[in-house]
């Protein structure tokens, strides 16, 4: 039994509809003779789940490669980098720059959340009202990258 086809969304007219072809995704294409408007009533739905790409993130900051990832999750590697990279702009803001001389990080801390020094050694550090307590600021020193590349001092032998 054939089924009628759906009204058109346009011009609301269920008598001029006809079928025609399907779109990539396999979804069955309608067209309107009366508007000349071509319609997909149920598309079905494109991209990949959302648990996809939260692993792909989760196992990008375990180290793992754009690529292996990609190969291990069955996704292009292109899709995993803009997964992570959309994951990095939703992240707050709370870096305030690199220093490019010493290679240091500064972050701001939430007043609220910074700790009274103790008075005395012995003492617990308390948390003081944000009022009363100006916001701090962490430091973050990175590590130092030395390569070889390029400070080979014999001459290479090899033709």
């Amino acid at each position: 039994m054939k089924t009628s086809p759906p009204p058109c969304p346009t011009c609301v007219e269920p008598t001029i509809v006809y079928q025609r072809g399907t779109n990539r995704s396999g979804s069955q294409r309608y067209h309107c003779t009366a508007c000349n408007h071509y319609f997909t009533p149920q598309p079905k739905p494109q991209g990949y789940a959302p648990a996809t790409r939260q692993t792909a993130v989760r196992m990008y900051l375990e180290n793992v490669g754009l690529r292996s990832v990609g190969r291990l999750l069955g996704v292009s590697h292109v899709s995993v980098g803009n997964w992570i990279n959309r994951h990095a702009d939703a992240l707050p803001d709370n870096v305030d720059a690199l220093d490019p001389r010493t290679g240091e990080v500064t972050l701001d801390l939430p007043t609220a959340q910074v700790a009274a020094p103790p008075a005395n050694e012995l003492d617990e550090p308390t948390t003081a009202p944000a009022a009363a307590v100006s916001p701090r600021r962490i430091v973050i020193e990175a590590d130092e990258l030395y390569t070889y590349v390029g400070k080979k001092k014999s001459k290479s032998t090899s033709f």
